[in-house]
């Protein structure tokens, strides 16, 4: 009897979005994985990881640096990789991104010891930055040494081919989250919709909802803005700002400063088992950033039944909205841009937008992509 194939997983954080992924992964009869985390979790990204998971997993001590910027993105270099990694002696290495000095030493070990090497990327061509560009040799390299590639949607799967990536290597897994528990939103919604939204503060509004990082480049200060332009010609509407971040306070002193306090309200994370909730009480989900490299929150929103507004650079959209049917794909995340989606879909049927959503996202099932997923590394042995 063939022994299993054993792949080493290297990822940055244990996100809960990405968990029903490697558990599912991880049923594989004929690999077996190890996963190993750079770090538990970050900084904007309040997450609690569990104590234990239906995979094997480890957490890697980790050195954080910290780059500046409006949005200091931080870097994990955990010097125990190359220990690990000969230790567990993988057949196949997977590492998610480029983006982290761990990743390259994996990379690196996986050229010096003959390992298959396998990227799972979700970048995309509307992230340029100092970084991308001083790091893009080494970029190329890595990709040169790859025996397949697994990228998130479309826009991820188009960005690695442009970098050297061969047609034939690259295998589209879908970014997607644990859609089953968000539509347990539709049951809410149809069940409590009225009595949720008077218990946040939005009762007989028509209610928009935002939920990510407050961050610069999740353009919450320009839904702000252009809310604040709606808001008089509009008395109908609310919005509710769900996240947290260093944008937080700028965010509040906008609110109050535009007399916004009965219409706008913005609520800290609350945890993942409560998150459905805040989407039954919703109209219309929106994620105006400027630069997404996937957006899970679209799959989760689109799960609970919502239509959704996106920006042309968010990596999701090409792959999640039809316009039109489920939602609207705006140009950019300027306030302008932002004003005219809404006012479009104010004069929609917003309730079969969101059933369209609810039966699109159907396909993006984290079982779908781990099947995806596994095709990528059958491809290595070939």
């Amino acid at each position: 009897m063939n022994r299993a194939v054993k792949v080493v997983f290297l990822h940055n954080v244990i996100s809960p979005h990405n968990v029903p992924l490697f558990s599912y992964l991880a049923k594989a009869k004929t690999y077996r994985f190890k996963f190993l985390f750079l770090s538990p979790t970050d900084t904007h990204r309040p997450w609690t990881p569990s104590l234990s998971y239906d995979f094997d997993y480890e957490i890697l001590r980790t050195i954080t640096f910290r780059l500046p910027g409006q949005e200091p993105l931080p870097l994990y270099l955990n010097l125990s990789v190359w220990s690990k990694l000969r230790q567990e002696n993988p057949d196949i290495i997977v590492i998610s991104g480029w983006d982290h000095p761990s990743y390259w030493l994996a990379a690196g070990y996986a050229q010096v010891f003959g390992k298959k090497l396998v990227l799972w990327s979700g970048s995309t061509a509307s992230e340029p930055s100092w970084r991308r560009t001083l790091t893009l040799p080494l970029v190329k390299m890595i990709i040169k040494s790859c025996a397949a590639f697994v990228a998130y949607g479309t826009r991820a799967r188009e960005y690695l081919l442009s970098l050297g990536a061969s047609t034939e290597k690259v295998f589209v897994s879908s970014n997607t989250t644990d859609i089953d528990f968000c539509r347990t939103a539709l049951t809410l919604r149809r069940k409590s919709q009225t009595q949720l939204k008077k218990k946040l503060g939005f009762s007989g509004r028509t209610l928009i909802m935002f939920y990510g990082q407050l961050i610069d480049r999740k353009g919450p200060l320009q839904l702000l803005q252009a809310f604040s332009q709606l808001a008089a010609s509009h008395p109908e509407l609310g919005l509710m700002l769900v996240g947290n971040g260093p944008l937080a306070s700028q965010l509040q002193d906008y609110i109050q400063k535009s007399n916004l306090t009965k219409p706008v309200r913005l609520f800290p994370y609350p945890g993942e088992e409560k998150i459905v909730s805040y989407y039954a009480a919703a109209d219309i989900f929106i994620l105006p950033s400027r630069q997404e490299v996937w957006g899970l929150v679209v799959n989760q929103a689109m799960a609970a039944g919502l239509p959704v507004i996106t920006t042309a650079q968010t990596g999701a959209s090409v792959d999640l909205i039809m316009p039109g049917q489920n939602g609207l794909i705006i140009p950019d995340n300027s306030p302008a841009a932002i004003v005219s989606g809404i006012s479009q879909l104010l004069t929609a049927d917003l309730q079969r937008m969101g059933e369209v959503s609810s039966r699109l996202i159907r396909p993006f099932h984290p079982s779908t992509s781990a099947r995806s997923f596994l095709k990528a590394l059958d491809a290595t042995s070939g």
